[in-house]
């Protein structure tokens, strides 16, 4: 045990050893700072960087044949697997574009929410209340320190791309000493305000600044630019440096034309900078020697201080326009302008005001720009003041809702919902259908999605919370259901990248089913229908396009695209708002009698017929109730007399570990055998998911074959189930028997639910769900596994009889389990088993069992050889005797023979380990040998599969298995046998 855990202690020494060396051969020198970096220079230029983690490797390279290479050596040389570029990585999630670099904490910042047991909590819009403050001495009750330490180091490794939460994490931080539960409550708003910011994450579409500026003329722009900045900052301060620079360029050009036309500028341009580091990169030449990589085309900055062309000081704002510019700087804040910042100086002659900013709000880059005002005389200041305040007002007009929202008081709906409502929830979804009338309506006329920002959004909220006052519905319920204004801002991240109908178009073409399908009136139910279905077809199509992309995001896409392009009888049609839109319509009243008089003598009538009707219901009501209890009590008594006999049958047998199922809870967990729980169906059962009465999922397996075997014979067959035992076979959990007198005797196998199905699902999957080389080959050992066991593990030995892909099943992680053992058989060691029934599937069963019915253990490796060839190839086993096709292992032995062994491969996996795959078809072709003597036992072929013993040279080829000799026999065997 010493030696094992010291084993154990080495491995990832020896790992790290082996990968050190295999990269330093390569010519990679590892970074002296950082042991897991290394760098492949060629020519002094980088070539390649590769980060290790563990197993992992970062690889990032400017060529793309070298990148390519360097997979390849590595697949070889480490049977590692290419994941492609990269998507998640310890906890972030990565979305590579063309335009930039989305990187988000989406599925961690999830895990935190059900880890502490929030992923159900109301989301809240902001991460603390405004104006709170904290201190040691809050509250007297103590909070559990584990927990609440856990959240805050939670939130500092989320706020790797979520630099909002720093702040607030940092703050909390201060009390993890001896936390009391008001710092514990502010934790949790945080997480609140994760629960509904999930989607935040940071964007890169460069690692460039940008440089804007305006030159304004009173209120008329005459020259302006926006570009990015030719070389990379390393910090703001060389940012606005740079910024400075490209704005002292176009001053001096505009000098330069004033001069031409007269206009002698006698003092230099004075150039505003609010960062007092880069006005010392300027002024001090000392400087420059650091920051060489700026030198030649922004250093002369200085010289142009120097020949009094420019003047660079720190900006301060003037005495004496304090009150004035504070106005200004309130109409910033609190008017929502686009990107315009203007701030105005009388001080001199002539002034510029630079301020970058490179800063992100709401998720998005709000550009800085350089307001520049020209102020010659002091005549001008008054109109100038005008002119300012003129379009700064103006900026906010484009803010005002600029959806038309008059309908929510017209259009007939269901306002009792959300006026007298108990559950929130199917008010909020009402809201969201009539809020979508607007959007939709908006997506029609300017082929916007959604609104431009969230200052937008929280106008149109806001009237639309007006709109609903008007109905008497409480401002409250537009709160809890709509609680973040982002929710309706244009977001590329949403869904496939999706902002304008043109995007739309680009991501799923110019046609789609949806404006076939949803273009009518969908009064009709089954036109509402075909809509419906086109509708989830397409948002799985959108997943499919970016796999990153929010489910319910891409709904809300596909339901306003349906609604305001794709249906033509408008946005308020009630056809459209039921179908499309999912509006619950009013309930219509009912008309009451013309007659007071008539409906007196009706009601005496319908009650006197009422009573005489009644009294006869009872009688005869009574009459059935005493011969359905009768034969209720027939029933139970012979359903007991079944189960006993069954259960005494079971204990005869052994003491198994099966659970013994009643058929009521059977059930219960299938909403009574449903149609839509209904998993899988062939000759021998039919397979229902269900779930027990402790939220276990399971599956439950109705045997049809009542005939052959009788009661102690299935019971036998529990036996054997319950006795397995191993991670790579499928585990019984019960069984159920039992008989009426409608459906008669019925039996039951209750196994685990495998979420992923089986083995022959998944490779008949297309596209990027094809299973990859690293999951078919843990499949293959995991099924050569679960065999050794069956056959060398449990004495007497069991064979299985009916391997095949429907009978290997596949876990959440795709770990692979051998199911279905309704045609096992127990033998002996050493000894052939000799049935005159032959059981199996076609394509699988081995030739000597199919031809003599002699049974062996290599029987069931002849079964996995074709399992092994079949997942590798992806190709289908011939399971018809009238196919032209060749058989699957006489097609493998003709590309063999012709030296196309890479044909064989599925082509998901071509650009796998060559050598690795070859010795799986290879390991097959000996597993599927028509000879018996040939054939390894599963032990010595699963050593050959994990590379601990050579693979012997295959033998001749056999008789091909479709030869028409071979067919008539096989044929005859099996007519006869069975």
């Amino acid at each position: 045990l010493h030696k094992v855990l010291y084993g154990l202690k080495q491995a990832p020494r020896a790992w790290y050893n082996r990968i050190n060396g295999y990269l330093l051969q390569k010519e990679f020198k590892r970074s002296e700072n950082e042991a897991t970096l290394y760098v492949k220079k060629s020519n002094n230029e980088v070539q390649l960087i590769v980060s290790l983690y563990v197993d992992d490797l970062l690889v990032i390279g400017n060529e793309s044949n070298s990148l390519n290479q360097f997979k390849k050596d590595m697949e070889k040389e480490f049977e590692m697997t290419n994941l492609g570029k990269m998507k998640y990585f310890l906890g972030m999630e990565i979305s590579q574009q063309n335009d930039g670099i989305f990187i988000s904490q989406r599925k961690y910042a999830l895990e935190i929410l059900k880890k502490f047991y929030m992923d159900k909590c109301n989301p809240v819009a902001t991460p603390l209340v405004a104006n709170e403050n904290f201190s040691k001495n809050d509250g007297e009750n103590s909070a559990d320190v584990s927990i609440y330490r856990s959240i805050i180091g939670s939130l500092l490794y989320l706020s790797a791309t979520r630099p909002n939460l720093m702040f607030v994490a940092s703050l909390l931080s201060r009390f993890m000493h001896s936390p009391s539960q008001v710092h514990f409550d502010a934790a949790k708003r945080v997480l609140r305000y994760i629960k509904s910011t999930t989607d935040y994450g940071l964007y890169f579409d460069d690692s460039k600044s940008t440089s804007e500026y305006v030159f304004s003329f009173d209120s008329a722009i005459f020259s302006w630019n926006s570009k990015k900045q030719d070389v990379v900052a390393q910090s703001s301060t060389e940012a606005e440096y740079i910024s400075a620079a490209a704005a002292a360029n176009q001053a001096i050009w505009l000098r330069k034309i004033l001069l031409d036309v007269g206009q002698i500028q006698d003092e230099a341009t004075v150039i505003w900078v609010d960062n007092k580091y880069a006005i010392s990169i300027a002024k001090n030449p000392i400087q420059h020697g650091r920051t060489k990589h700026i030198n030649v085309k922004f250093h002369p900055l200085e010289k142009q201080r120097n020949q009094k062309k420019s003047e660079i000081k720190m900006y301060e704002v003037h005495k004496t326009f304090t009150s004035l510019l504070f106005f200004l700087l309130l109409i910033y804040v609190f008017l929502p302008f686009k990107h315009v910042k203007c701030f105005i100086s009388i001080s001199q002659p002539c002034s510029f005001y630079f301020f970058d900013t490179n800063q992100k709000r709401g998720g998005e880059k709000e550009k800085g720009v350089l307001c520049l005002q020209f102020i010659t005389n002091s005549e001008m200041i008054l109109p100038l003041l005008m002119s300012l305040l003129t379009i700064c007002i103006a900026g906010a007009a484009p803010f005002s809702c600029p959806m038309d929202l008059s309908y929510v008081e017209t259009i007939p709906w269901n306002t009792s919902i959300c006026r007298d409502a108990i559950d929130s929830q199917p008010c909020c979804q009402t809201l969201f259908s009539i809020f979508g009338i607007a959007l939709a309506q908006r997506l029609k006329e300017t082929s916007f999605f959604y609104l431009p920002n969230q200052n937008t959004s929280s106008t149109c909220l806001h009237d639309f919370k007006l709109k609903l006052e008007a109905l008497s519905i409480p401002p409250k319920m537009l709160l809890f259901c709509f609680p973040d204004p982002t929710l309706f801002v244009t977001n590329s991240s949403f869904c496939a990248g999706i902002r304008t109908t043109q995007d739309w178009r680009q991501r799923v073409g110019m046609v789609t089913p949806l404006d076939t399908s949803c273009n009518g009136d969908l009064k009709d139910q089954t036109r509402c229908s075909n809509c419906s279905n086109a509708a989830i077809k397409l948002i799985s199509k959108l997943k499919s396009i970016d796999p990153n992309a929010n489910a319910t995001k891409c709904f809300y896409f596909v339901v306003l695209y349906a609604a305001g392009v794709a249906n033509p009888f408008g946005t308020t049609d009630l056809s459209t708002t039921s179908c499309i839109l999912g509006l619950p319509q009013p309930s219509s009243g009912i008309t009451k009698g013309s007659s007071n008089k008539r409906a007196k003598v009706m009601k005496l009538v319908f009650s006197l017929l009422g009573a005489v009707v009644g009294v006869v219901i009872a009688f005869v009501l009574m009459v059935m109730y005493r011969k359905w209890d009768k034969r209720k009590k027939e029933k139970v008594h012979h359903h007991r007399q079944v189960e006993n006999e069954a259960r005494a049958s079971v204990l005869l047998l052994s003491n198994t570990d099966a659970k013994w199922f009643d058929i009521s809870e059977l059930q219960r967990a299938t909403d009574k055998f449903s149609q839509d729980n209904m998993v899988g169906r062939g000759g021998d059962g039919v397979v229902y998911k269900g779930t027990l009465s402790d939220g276990t999922v399971v599956a439950i397996k109705e045997i049809f074959d009542l005939e052959t075997k009788g009661d102690e014979e299935f019971c036998y067959e529990v036996e054997i189930i319950s006795k397995i035992k191993h991670r790579n076979l499928l585990s019984l959990r019960g069984c159920c028997v039992t008989s009426d007198n409608l459906k008669g005797k019925r039996r039951f196998l209750v196994h685990d639910f495998m979420p992923n199905g089986s083995l022959c699902y998944q490779l008949s999957l297309g596209g990027a769900n094809r299973l990859t080389w690293l999951q078919r080959k843990n499949i293959i050992l995991d099924v050569a596994k679960g065999l050794a066991y069956l056959h060398y593990e449990i004495k007497p030995p069991i064979y299985h009889r009916d391997i095949k892909a429907t009978n290997i099943l596949l876990d959440s992680k795709m770990n692979a389990k051998l199911a279905d053992f309704s045609l096992a058989k127990q033998g002996y060691e050493g000894q052939s088993h000799l049935t005159t029934r032959v059981a199996g599937t076609y394509g699988y069963l081995a030739p000597e069992y199919a031809l003599y019915g002699q049974l062996t253990e290599k029987s069931d490796v002849y079964s996995f050889g074709i399992v092994i060839l079949e997942t590798m190839s992806g190709r289908k086993v011939v399971d018809t005797l009238n196919s032209s096709e060749d058989s699957i292992t006489d097609w493998v032995w003709t590309l063999m023979e012709s030296g196309k062994m890479k044909e064989i491969f599925d082509e998901s996996i071509r650009e796998g380990p060559e050598k690795m795959m070859e010795r799986f078809v290879h390991v097959g072709m000996l597993c599927a040998h028509a000879v018996v003597a040939l054939r390894p036992t599963i032990t010595e072929a699963l050593k050959m599969l994990e590379g601990d013993i050579d693979i012997p040279k295959l033998p001749d080829r056999p008789v091909p298995l479709t030869h028409s000799s071979f067919q008539y026999s096989l044929l005859h065997g099996m007519q006869r046998s069975g």
